[in-house]
Parts: structure tokens; C-alpha cells; sequence
């Protein structure tokens, strides 16, 4: 008897520290940021909270254009800490992972080692203190940016975009955890055309899987087409091209790829748009087998503009998170973009798709899922908070009908789901050029500008109704100063944002 009753007392004395590490059950948003600019690009649930990075303008140190975050939050989306990643006037987090510690690891862009912009990887622990920052520069490229981050075992992976004031190129970099040294790193592309790499997935075999998109045909020769077509890449685990595809979707001209995940067969699954200057962008979702041929194309058309960003494959269904826009007369909130969730069947048969919308401007940046079913978006909003624009987390699930900003599913009726038939697709040959890059570790040291907590003051929206949750977030900064301008800080932004060079 005594030992029921001391289980039972452990467990009452444990459940609220069970409640702090357990998931989200009820669906919220979560709207945060200063009083100029700020967007999530990034989110991971793990360890018993979320975690998101992204850009922010709104820092007190004079002269910056933009810097990186990282956000903890708990499973409800209240923030925890918030380390600011200031290493010069532009740095921009945009993906992130989590080691079996609890650990931090965030790629982006700066230019802490001068005027060009180079990849950077930073480490943080499990309880937000700042370790350290190793920035990769090939004095080749004058632009150098990361997309995505993928981590196994023994490896991280980069993959992003290079500039030379030519063309640009693909990037793939392996490193080596146990001292983050380079094991290979190589550029992928052809001269005098652009290509962009968006998104990485490695599979248990150590072979790596890429998306993006080009302005070429994949053909050897022949000039740019003037399109935009998507691409993928599986790079064998020596960083050796095994095969690459372009897939042109008429009668669009311009075909993005931005994402891509695989399931535990091995199925790649990509999520991007189709762009007609006609009859406007619908959502595009593509299922491949590993050897790279096209099992199905689908396109999500909803409203006049539909865009797809982020991809996510949790216990046999996947998670897309985008955009959509409609003029008037729509809804009271047209004329402006509109967050995307939505969850089909592996053979792209829809499940749910639902919307976030307020009175302004909101978009979808980035989606992870819970094996629950329960699936964390973050992204940028421009209808609530404190600034110009706010970085916001969402949370919801399949049963959520009504929640934040008075958004719920839409009419099924409206949404039309096709197969794409037509598609060409190309067997690209591409050059595989080394890319070599210095690994120089930043000196975090703080200068004279003030390096106290921001006002980041958190916003939690339940069911339309907005409550103030918590209290004010205090951002660690971490800085150096240099000097750049605005207009450069928004150009790149768009362009790691979007990877839309070369439209």
C-alpha cells in the first residue's frame, strides 16, 4: 500500500514538471518581435520545447540592416530565452538542429568577415548560451548563402547558393562533427546560368538529396531558357553527382522547388510552386522514387496565388505551410497574403488544409509535425504585434476548425487538386566545381553599443481573441560592428528567402 501511495506521490510531484516538456494540445499563435521587422524562417520541435531562427531589424545596435535569432520556446509557444546572433550589420539565421543534448545548431549568412557574404554555422547549448561561430569563405564567390541544415550522426550538411557576379551555383558541404572540418564541400552548376539550392535530406546510406531551381534545361550548351525550371539532386555520399533532374511544368514559366523531405522508404516528396503569368501560381507537390523518376505531380490551386514553402513528413502524412492571395471580393481580409497548412496521403489525396488570416499580410515560412499529428508553423506576420512586421508560431491540428485570427478550413469545394501530366523532365548534366572554403571562428566579443534585453514582448492569440502571455523576452547579444547598407540587407533577404535569383 505504502509503495501505491508513493508512486502516486511521485507522480503528482512530477506532472508539473511533465506538463513543461509534454506538447502542445490546444492550438495557438504565438506573435513576437521589436517595432520594425522580424520573421521566423526556421522551426524544430524537440527536447521537450520548439525552437525557431530567423531575421530581425529591430536591434538597438545603430547601423544594422539585420540580425539572426534563436528562440526556445515551450511546447504552449511561450518563449524561454532568445539569443540574438549579431556578428556584423547582416546576418540572417534561416535553418536549424538539434543534437541528442539538446544542443543548437543554426546556419545563415553574414558578412562578419567584410563586405561579401559568407555561410556560417553557430552552436548554442541546451540553455541558450552563445559557443561559438565558424564562417566558411571561398574568396571565389561574393556571395555565399545558406539555405538548410541537415544533421546524422557523424555529419552536418550545408546546402545553399553561391554568387560570383556571373552566375550563381549550388553549394553542398559535409563536415565532420567531431571537429567541424570540412570533408568535402562543392559547387554544383554550369557557367553563365543560375541555379539555387534550397532544401537537403540525407538518407541512412549517406546519400544526399537536394532541391532547388534553374534558369536552364539541364542540357549541356544551350543557353538559359529564360524560365524557371525546378531541380533536384542526389549527390552520392563522396559528394560525386549520381543524378540530377530539371522539370519543366507547362505552361508555367516559372517552377520553384523549395523543400523537400523523405519517408522511411526512401520516397522523396517536394513542395514548391508553379508560376503562369495568365492564370497566376498554384501549389506544387511532387512524390519521387529514390532513383529520382517522378511517381506524381500535383497542383493545389486555392486562390489567384498559391505558393508552397516548407515540407514536413511525420508517421505516414505529409505537412505543407505557404502562401495564398485573392483579391477582392474573397473575404474582409483580401488583397493580402494569407498563412497555408495543409496535410495530404502519401499519394498527395488531400487530408486538411486550413488558413491563417488577418487584416494584413501573413506567410507560412516554415512546418515541423509531431508524430501526434500536431504541426508548429512559423513565419512572418504583418496584421499583429508590435512591429512593422512580427515573427509568429503557430500551432494546430487536424480537429482545429476555428483559432487564431478567426481562420479555420476552408470550403472543400474551392480547392482543386490535379495531376500534372505534362511534365519534361531532364536528366541534367552539371559541373561539379570544388569549392574550398576558409573556416574562420568569429570572435564574439561585445563592443560599445548598448547589449542589454530588447522589447520583444510576446502576443498569444486563442480563438480570436488576443491575450498577453508572459512578459518581456530578453535577447543575448553577441556583437561586432561593421558598416553595410539597408537596401543590400532586404536584396539578400528576398534572395535566401526565396532563392529566386535568375527570375
Amino acid at each position: 500500500m505504502r509503495s501505491i501511495v508513493a508512486i502516486v506521490l511521485v507522480g503528482i510531484l512530477l506532472l508539473p514538471m511533465l506538463a513543461q516538456v509534454g506538447y502542445a494540445a490546444n492550438p495557438f499563435t504565438l506573435v513576437y518581435g521589436g517595432p520594425e521587422y522580424e520573421a521566423s524562417l526556421g522551426v524544430t520541435a524537440g527536447r521537450g520545447g520548439v525552437y525557431t531562427v530567423g531575421t530581425t531589424n529591430s536591434t538597438t545596435v545603430p547601423g544594422d540592416d539585420a540580425d539572426g535569432f534563436v528562440a526556445r520556446h515551450m511546447a504552449s509557444g511561450i518563449i524561454e530565452w532568445v539569443v540574438l546572433l549579431n556578428m556584423s550589420t547582416l546576418d540572417i539565421a534561416t535553418g536549424l538542429a538539434l543534437d541528442d543534448a539538446g544542443n543548437v545548431y543554426v546556419v545563415g549568412s553574414t558578412q562578419a568577415l567584410g563586405p561579401d557574404t559568407d555561410l556560417f554555422v553557430a552552436f548554442l547549448s541546451s540553455d541558450g548560451v552563445l559557443g561559438w561561430v565558424l564562417v566558411f569563405n571561398d574568396t571565389l564567390y561574393r556571395i555565399e548563402a545558406s539555405r538548410s541544415i541537415y544533421m546524422d550522426r557523424d555529419y552536418v550538411y550545408l546546402v545553399g547558393s553561391s554568387y560570383d557576379g556571373d552566375d550563381s551555383d549550388v553549394i553542398v558541404a559535409k563536415i565532420y562533427r567531431s571537429n567541424w572540418t570540412v570533408a568535402w564541400a562543392y559547387v554544383y552548376g554550369e557557367p553563365y546560368t543560375n541555379e539555387t539550392g534550397t532544401g537537403i535530406i540525407v538518407d541512412s546510406s549517406g546519400n544526399i538529396y537536394v532541391s532547388g531551381h534553374t534558369n536552364t534545361t539541364g542540357i549541356p550548351g544551350l543557353p538559359p531558357s529564360g524560365n524557371i525550371n525546378m531541380l533536384l539532386y542526389m549527390i552520392n555520399p563522396d559528394g560525386s553527382l549520381n543524378w540530377s533532374k530539371v522539370v519543366d511544368l507547362p505552361p508555367s514559366q516559372y517552377d520553384y522547388t523549395y523543400n523537400l523531405d523523405m519517408d522511411e522508404y526512401g520516397h522523396i516528396y517536394v513542395v514548391g510552386e508553379a508560376r503562369e503569368t495568365v492564370v497566376g501560381n498554384d501549389i506544387v507537390l511532387a512524390k519521387l522514387y529514390p532513383n529520382g523518376t517522378i511517381q506524381w505531380i500535383k497542383r493545389i490551386d486555392y486562390l489567384d496565388v498559391d505558393e508552397g514553402f516548407n515540407i514536413d513528413y511525420e508517421n505516414g502524412m505529409i505537412y505543407l505551410t505557404g502562401a495564398g492571395y485573392q483579391p477582392p471580393p474573397w473575404d474582409p481580409f483580401s488583397s493580402k497574403f494569407d498563412v497555408y497548412v495543409l496535410s495530404t496521403y502519401p499519394n498527395g489525396t488531400l487530408d486538411w488544409f486550413k488558413v491563417i488570416s488577418g487584416p494584413s499580410i501573413e506567410w507560412g515560412l516554415a512546418v515541423d509535425a509531431l508524430p501526434s499529428g500536431g504541426v508548429y508553423v512559423s513565419g512572418f506576420t504583418g496584421s499583429y504585434g508590435a512591429g512593422n512586421l512580427d515573427a509568429f508560431l503557430a500551432y494546430l491540428t487536424r480537429d482545429t476548425t476555428v483559432y487564431t485570427w478567426c481562420a479555420g478550413d476552408r470550403t472543400w469545394s474551392s480547392i482543386n487538386v490535379t495531376s500534372i501530366t505534362n511534365a519534361t523532365v531532364t536528366d541534367a548534366t552539371y559541373t561539379l566545381i570544388p569549392y574550398d572554403p576558409v573556416q574562420e571562428p568569429i570572435e564574439l566579443v561585445p563592443d560599445n553599443v548598448t547589449a542589454g534585453p530588447l522589447d520583444w514582448t510576446p502576443q498569444m492569440y486563442i480563438a480570436c481573441s488576443p491575450t498577453l502571455v508572459g512578459g518581456e523576452s530578453t535577447l543575448t547579444q553577441a556583437t561586432t560592428n561593421h558598416v553595410t547598407t539597408l537596401l543590400a540587407g532586404i536584396l539578400l533577404l528576398a534572395a535566401v528567402l526565396l532563392g529566386r535569383r535568375g527570375h
